[in-house]
C-alpha cells in the first residue's frame, strides 16, 4: 500500500501545528470484505467473502472488514499475526456488524397448556425474545429483572432442602437446579434435586456444602416448572416456551444461546478486534499474547445458574486453577500482554473481565450489570503479575466490582467504582483477601455506594480483608458506603493507607482478627487521610500506625456533587501531611496536603474517558488519556476538543506522521494515502481509512 507524502517544511495546515513528518509507505497487505452470507450488500460491488473464508485466508498484516449483519459464528482466526503486522478484524465504517452466540429457533409446534416446542439438539443456556432475555422455568415464577429474581424462604444443608413455601413436588422435579443464598450469603450456591418427599427435597452437588442454614432461593430448569408466559426450558433436545398472551413464536424473533464464545483468540498472538457489537457471547483469550479488543459493545456475555460441585474453595477454578471454561467467564484474558480498551461490557451472570496472566492492560472500559447470579464473581477479577487496570467505570455488580486475587504486582488506578453488593452480603467495591501484593498499588480511584443488605450492612469501599501484605491504598476518594470506607482486617503486614479522602461512611475502618488466627500484623500505616468519620467502636487497631490524619465534620470540598473533591482554599488539610516516598503526588507548598488531592497540583479524575488536568501553576498531569470527548475520527478527519498530540502509524505500529492539535482544530488526511492506518495519542488508538 502507498500513502502519499508531504515534504518537511512549512506546515500546510494551521499556524501552530507541529511540522508534518514524512509519511512513509504503508506495508503491502491483503484486505477482505466480509458479510454474513459472503455476498455483496445491496448496491455494492466488488469481492466479498464470508467470515470463515476470511479467517482462513488472513495472514499477518491483513485487514478483515466486517460489514453490517448478524454473524452466527465464532470469530476465530486460523493463524496469528506478528508484533509488527497484526491481523485486524474491524467494523466497516458506518456499519454495525454483530457477532452472536445465538441461533434462531424455528419449527415450532403447539402443545397443551399454551406450551410450544421446537427441536434444538445443542444445549440452550439462555433464551431471547426479540433480543430480550426470558426467565428459565422455575418456582416461584419471576419477572424479567435478572438482579432481583422472585424467591422463597428455605433452609438447606449439604444434603437436603426444606421450605414450607414449596408446592407438592413429584419425580418430574428430579434433576431440577436449586439456586440459593443462605447462611453468610456472601456467595450464591447451587445444587441438583435428587429426590423428593412430602417434607423435604434431597439434593446432590451442593456447590458450597459447608455453608448451611436459612436463606432464600428458587428451584427450576425442568419441564415441570414451566407454567407461565415468558418461561422456557431446554429438555430432551427441545426448547419448550410459553409466549406472551396472544402471541406465537412465529410472530417474534426467538433465539437460543448455544455457543459460549463469540470471539476466540485462544493460542493466537497479535490479533486486533475492533468496533464490533457482540451479543450473547464472550471473548476467549486463553494463552493469547499481544491481542487487542478495542471499542467493542458487548451484551449478555455469560449466563449460568449451576456452579461447580464441591466445597467453595476447591470448586471455583478461577480461585485455584486456570480454566477459561469455568462458569461465568465473560471476557477471559488468560495470557500475556493483551489489551482490552474502550469496550462497553454489560450483563453477565459471572465476571465482566477475568485476567489470568502477566502484563495485561484493561483501560477505558465500562463494565456494568455483572454477577447477577451472585456467584461471588466481579466486574474485573485480577490474577497474575504486572496487570494494569486503569480509567475504567465498573458498576452495578452482584458482589465486588474489582477483586484482586494476587499473584504479583498489580496497579488499579483512576477507576470509578460504585453500586456493588446488588446480590451478595459482606462486600467491597475493591476487594482483596489473602494476597501478597508484592508492591500492588490501589490509587487514584473514586469508590462510592458500596451496599450490603445483611443485618450489619457490611458494604465497604476498599475492603482489604484478612491475610494481605505488601500493598498501598492511596489517593482514593471513598464515599457513601454502608459500613467502612476502608477495612483493616487482621492479620495484615506492610500495608499503607495514605492520602485518601473519606466521607459518608459509618467508619473510616474497622479491624477484626480472623477467627483462630494469630495476630502477626506489623508495619501498617494510616497516614495523611482526610475524613468525616472515625473508627469502628469495637475495633482493635493493633500494629496500625496512625499519623497526620485529619477528621472534620465538614471537609469543605469544592464541588463533590460534580466530582470535584479538591479542598477549598484555607482548608486545614493544606500542607498538613507528611511525605511518603513512592506515594506522594507532586508536592505544592511546604509539605504534602492531607487527603487525595494536592491543592494547586494535578486535578486527577477517574472512570472511563476521564482525563486529568493541570493547574494554573503549569503542573502537567501524571496521566493523559484521550477519549471521544477529547479527540475523534470522522471519515478521514481528526477533530480535537482539547489540545492533544496525535500520531499516525502504519499497521506495523511504525510512526509515519505526528501532529499537535489545539482545541477546536481539525485535520483532514484525505489524499495522503490509502488503506488502514492507526491514529493514537499514546493512550487511545483508533483506526482511520485513508482511501478505499
Amino acid at each position: 500500500m502507498e500513502i502519499h507524502s508531504t515534504e518537511r517544511g512549512d506546515c500546510p495546515f494551521w499556524k501552530g501545528l507541529a511540522p508534518l513528518l514524512l509519511i512513509a509507505a504503508l506495508s503491502q497487505a491483503n484486505v477482505y470484505h466480509v458479510t454474513p452470507s459472503g455476498q455483496a450488500p445491496t448496491g455494492s460491488s466488488g469481492s466479498f467473502v464470508n467470515l470463515a473464508s476470511a479467517e482462513s485466508a488472513a495472514r499477518a498484516g491483513d485487514t478483515v472488514w466486517l460489514h453490517a449483519g448478524t454473524y452466527r459464528t465464532v470469530l476465530k482466526p486460523a493463524v496469528s499475526g506478528t508484533p509488527t503486522s497484526p491481523i485486524v478484524f474491524i467494523a466497516y465504517p458506518g456499519d454495525a456488524p454483530v457477532l452472536t452466540g445465538l441461533d434462531s429457533i424455528g419449527g415450532w409446534s403447539q402443545g397443551p397448556n399454551g406450551i410450544w416446542s421446537a427441536p434444538v439438539s445443542a444445549q440452550v443456556t439462555q433464551l431471547f425474545q426479540n433480543r430480550a432475555p426470558m426467565p428459565e422455568a422455575r418456582y416461584p415464577n419471576t419477572g424479567r429483572d435478572l438482579f432481583h429474581p422472585a424467591t422463597i424462604p428455605l433452609t438447606m444443608d449439604s444434603a437436603t432442602l426444606a421450605s414450607s413455601a414449596l408446592p407438592n413436588l413429584d419425580s418430574r422435579w428430579n434433576g431440577a437446579t436449586i439456586w440459593a443464598l443462605i447462611g453468610s450469603r456472601w456467595v450464591a450456591q447451587s445444587a441438583t434435586v435428587s429426590g423428593v418427599s412430602s417434607s423435604s427435597v434431597d439434593i446432590a452437588g451442593n456447590s458450597y456444602a459447608s455453608n448451611t442454614g436459612d436463606g432464600i432461593g428458587y428451584i427450576g430448569g425442568v419441564l415441570a416448572a414451566l407454567d407461565t408466559a415468558g418461561e422456557w426450558v431446554w429438555q430432551n433436545d427441545s426448547v419448550y416456551f410459553i409466549p406472551d398472551s396472544g402471541m406465537s413464536p412465529g410472530q417474534v424473533l426467538i433465539e437460543g444461546k448455544t455457543r459460549t464464545w463469540a470471539i476466540d483468540l485462544s493460542s493466537r498472538t497479535d490479533i486486533v478486534v475492533q468496533g464490533l457489537h457482540v451479543f450473547a457471547g464472550g471473548a476467549n483469550l486463553d494463552k493469547s499474547k499481544r491481542c487487542r479488543l478495542e471499542n467493542l459493545s458487548m451484551r449478555y456475555l455469560s449466563h449460568f445458574i449451576s456452579t461447580v460441585e464441591g466445597s467453595y474453595t476447591s470448586a471455583w477454578t478461577r480461585w485455584t486453577g486456570i480454566d477459561i471454561h469455568a462458569p461465568g467467564i465473560g471476557v477471559g484474558v488468560f495470557g500475556d500482554s493483551n489489551t482490552v480498551d474502550g469496550c462497553d461490557v454489560r450483563w453477565s451472570a459471572g465476571d465482566g473481565i477475568t485476567l489470568y496472566g502477566n502484563g495485561n492492560l484493561v483501560q477505558n472500559d465500562t463494565i456494568s450489570q455483572v454477577d447477577y447470579a451472585g456467584a461471588d464473581e466481579n466486574g474485573i477479577s485480577i490474577h497474575g503479575n504486572g496487570n494494569r487496570i486503569t480509567r475504567n467505570t465498573v458498576d452495578t455488580c452482584g458482589d465486588e466490582c474489582v477483586f484482586l486475587f494476587g499473584g504479583g504486582t498489580e496497579r488499579v488506578d483512576h477507576n470509578l467504582v460504585y453500586d456493588n453488593g446488588m446480590v451478595d452480603w459482606d462486600v467491597g467495591g475493591i476487594y482483596m483477601f489473602g494476597v501478597d501484593g508484592q508492591g500492588t498499588s490501589i490509587d487514584h480511584n473514586w469508590v462510592h455506594d458500596s451496599h450490603s443488605s445483611d443485618p450489619d450492612n457490611l458494604g465497604t469501599g476498599i475492603y482489604i480483608d484478612n491475610f494481605n501484605s505488601n500493598l498501598s491504598v492511596h489517593h482514593n476518594v471513598v464515599w457513601n458506603c454502608d459500613y467502612d470506607a476502608l477495612n483493616y482486617s487482621r492479620p495484615e503486614v506492610d500495608i499503607t493507607w495514605a492520602n485518601n479522602t473519606i466521607f459518608g461512611a459509618r467508619n473510616v475502618t474497622s479491624s477484626y482478627l480472623y477467627s483462630g488466627a494469630p495476630d502477626t500484623s506489623r508495619n501498617n500505616r494510616l497516614w495523611n487521610n482526610l475524613m468525616t468519620v472515625t473508627y469502628g467502636t469495637n475495633a482493635n487497631f493493633a500494629a496500625l500506625d496512625q499519623s497526620h490524619d485529619i477528621t472534620l465534620a465538614n471537609l469543605s470540598l469544592r464541588d463533590p456533587t460534580n466530582y470535584d473533591f479538591r479542598p477549598l482554599p484555607g482548608s486545614p488539610a493544606i500542607d498538613a501531611g507528611v511525605s511518603i516516598p513512592g506515594i506522594d503526588d507532586p508536592i505544592v507548598g511546604s509539605a504534602p496536603d492531607v487527603g487525595a488531592y494536592e491543592v494547586g497540583g494535578v486535578f486527577w479524575k477517574a472512570g472511563a474517558g476521564s482525563m486529568d488536568s493541570g493547574a494554573a501553576t503549569g503542573i502537567l498531569p501524571q496521566t493523559r488519556t484521550s477519549r471521544q470527548d477529547v479527540w475523534s475520527v470522522s471519515g478521514t478527519s481528526i477533530h480535537a476538543v482539547a489540545a492533544c498530540d496525535i500520531r499516525v502509524s502504519d499497521l506495523s505500529g511504525r510512526q509515519v506522521a505526528r501532529f499537535h492539535l489545539e482545541s477546536g482544530q481539525s485535520l483532514d488526511l484525505a489524499g495522503r494515502g490509502h488503506g488502514l492506518a492507526w491514529v493514537d495519542d499514546g493512550h487511545t488508538t483508533r483506526s482511520i481509512l485513508l482511501e478505499r
